[in-house]
């Protein structure tokens, strides 16, 4: 009620200060519902943001928007860059929606956003929406104040819902996929947004009991506030901060500091003897047995022949990089694990040897490359210093691990 009735006076002023006629003022801030459905959006517009999404399919928005028994409404609220042209675009087209179509008037957007304007919205809505192209979000803090007042979460799996979603108190649209080609993915995501609210979000908010609450969207909301709230704030944020990235770099700046900077010396010399030397690294020979199936945590014996030219097995890293494969062979949430140094077979040849194991069922695959090691170099990558096994850059296609089976 408080957000519905500070809504409805910002919009008066702001529809006074483009000089609209009366009726069209009265008319469009009475179309404001305090009993509505109320998805909030609010953040900076970017192209990656998506924030036209749900306005892909114009004959199906406007179903929701138009059904009088169960009434929805949107409030937009944000700012692109000065020199984003993209983000006004998107802009412009919310805009262009809600002055010319009917049905238009059930979404608002609201101009000079701000943190004032933030509280009001994380604090009134009923769903907090956050559609960003998958990969590209770095976290989302405005859904986790949102979670915080008991707002639910619809949201493309990416940033902080990615870790922090599950089915009792909010939404994913989509189930994480990736898509090579970005109007796929559009078209793919926009219509899971449309059936997460014709099927699940719209029902489940008006289905109410003899008293007219919505008694399992409070028990979601509850959720939402006792299980996110805990683990989604800036004291955990802060935290992780210091121990993963703060206090390894001070600890790692004393260490080159000390003796006189003896230890910086050395990492400076090694860098130009690394420099020099990498482009005579190869990956000559890769042997597994990836013909046939494997169990969920078996292990896949990988032995790895290198030519390092001038350099010293202890002066690199041979890795096996592996994970789940998409639709299209692309390695997916991989990650790297070390080879171990096994022998020497002369002339800079060098095998390396480990294993590889799957936690899960499906499509798994894998590719060998070479990077820095050392102490100096204490796990920082060093930029431009990295080999892959030739076959698998070439192609862009990992080596496949035959599907995993429970």
């Amino acid at each position: 009620q408080r957000l519905i009735v500070w809504m409805q006076r910002q919009l008066r002023k702001q529809l006074q200060a483009r000089g609209t006629n009366p009726e069209h003022i009265s008319a469009a801030c009475d179309a404001l519902n305090p009993r509505a459905l109320t998805v909030g959006f609010a953040r900076r517009f970017a192209n990656y943001k998506r924030g036209t999404l749900f306005l892909r399919n114009e004959q199906r928005l406007r179903k929701l928007l138009t059904d009088s028994d169960r009434p929805i409404q949107f409030l937009i609220a944000g700012k692109s860059h000065p020199a984003d042209g993209g983000g006004k675009e998107l802009i412009r087209q919310i805009v262009q929606f809600a002055r010319e179509s009917e049905s238009g008037r059930h979404i608002v957007f609201l101009e000079n956003y701000d943190i004032h304007v933030a509280r009001y919205l994380v604090q009134g809505c009923d769903v907090w929406l956050n559609t960003p192209r998958r990969g590209m979000e770095a976290s989302g803090t405005s859904g986790m104040k949102a979670a915080i007042n008991g707002v639910l979460n619809c949201s493309i799996m990416d940033g902080w819902w990615a870790e922090a979603f599950e089915s009792d108190f909010g939404w994913a649209i989509g189930r994480g996929e990736e898509y090579a080609n970005p109007d796929t993915a559009d078209q793919c995501e926009s219509q899971a947004f449309y059936d997460l609210f014709e099927k699940e979000i719209v029902p489940l908010f008006y289905e109410r009991d003899v008293h007219g609450v919505p008694r399992n969207w409070v028990a979601r909301m509850k959720q939402s506030i006792a299980r996110l709230a805990p683990v989604f704030n800036t004291n955990r944020m802060v935290q992780e901060y210091a121990e993963n990235l703060y206090l390894p770099a001070l600890h790692r700046a004393r260490t080159l500091a000390a003796d006189g900077l003896a230890k910086s010396i050395d990492l400076a010399h090694q860098k130009i003897r690394l420099r020099n030397a990498w482009k005579d690294l190869q990956i000559e020979q890769v042997q597994s047995d990836t013909d046939k199936p494997l169990g969920v945590r078996d292990e896949l014996g990988i032995s790895v022949v290198v030519q390092l030219g001038e350099l010293s097995p202890q002066e690199v890293r041979v890795q096996v990089y592996s994970g789940l494969l998409d639709n299209d062979n692309r390695l997916i949430d991989g990650r790297g694990s070390d080879l171990v140094y096994e022998d020497s077979l002369g002339e800079g040849r060098y095998r390396f040897a480990g294993r590889v194991e799957a936690h899960t069922s499906g499509r798994h695959g894998f590719a060998i490359r070479i990077v820095p090691g050392g102490a100096l170099f204490d796990g920082v990558p060093l930029p431009g210093l990295i080999v892959w096994d030739r076959s698998t850059s070439e192609s862009r296609t990992p080596r496949m691990i035959v599907e995993q089976v429970a």
